[in-house]
C-alpha cells in the first residue's frame, strides 16, 4: 500500500528543505543581507508549493519574501506577492479573517510607498467596510488611526 502523501519520503524532505530555507531567510536578515534572506525566502515559496495550499507554510513563505521584497524597495514584486497572500487567506480563513486584513494592510503600505493612492485608498476602505475585525468600538485608537489615514489618503487625491 503506497504512503499518504504527507508521509512520503519527497514530502518529508521538502518539509526539511522548506524549514532550512526559512531558518536561512531568517538568519540572512539578521545579519542585514535582504538580498539573501529574499533567495531564501523565495526557495522556500517554491519549495512550499509541493503542499497542499491549505499547509501554512505557503502562508508564511508568501509573507515573509513579501516582507523582504518590500524593505528592498521591489515594489511590483512585493505588490504581486501581498496580492497572491491576500488571495490565499481569504480564499483559507474569509475575507474577515485576520490574516486577510493583515495582507492587505501590508498592501496598503505597497500602495502607498508607490504614491498609488487610489489604489491605497480603496484597499484601506476595503478593510474598514469589510470587516467585523475591526473594532466596532468608534472609540477604538485603532479604528481611528485607520480612519485618520483614509482622511488623509482621501485630502492627498481629492476624493
Amino acid at each position: 500500500m503506497a504512503n499518504p502523501k504527507g508521509s512520503s519520503p519527497e514530502f518529508c524532505i521538502q518539509s526539511v528543505l522548506w524549514k532550512e530555507y526559512m531558518k536561512s531567510g531568517s538568519s540572512a536578515i539578521k545579519r542585514g543581507d535582504l538580498r539573501e534572506a529574499a533567495k531564501k525566502y523565495s526557495l522556500a515559496l517554491d519549495t512550499s508549493r509541493y503542499f497542499d495550499l491549505t499547509d501554512r507554510r505557503s502562508i508564511e513563505s508568501l509573507k515573509a519574501l513579501a516582507m523582504v521584497e518590500l524593505e528592498l524597495k521591489n515594489f511590483q514584486r512585493a505588490e504581486t506577492l501581498f496580492t497572491e497572500l491576500a488571495g490565499v487567506v481569504e480564499s483559507l480563513f474569509g475575507p474577515n479573517g485576520p490574516e486577510a486584513v493583515d495582507a492587505l494592510l501590508h498592501l496598503l503600505r505597497v500602495y502607498e510607498t508607490q504614491g498609488e493612492l487610489r489604489k491605497a485608498r480603496d484597499t484601506l476602505r476595503q478593510v474598514l467596510t469589510n470587516n467585523p475585525q475591526i473594532p466596532a468600538n468608534r472609540e477604538s485608537p485603532y479604528l481611528k488611526a485607520l480612519q485618520s489615514k483614509l482622511t488623509d489618503i482621501e485630502k492627498k487625491i481629492g476624493s
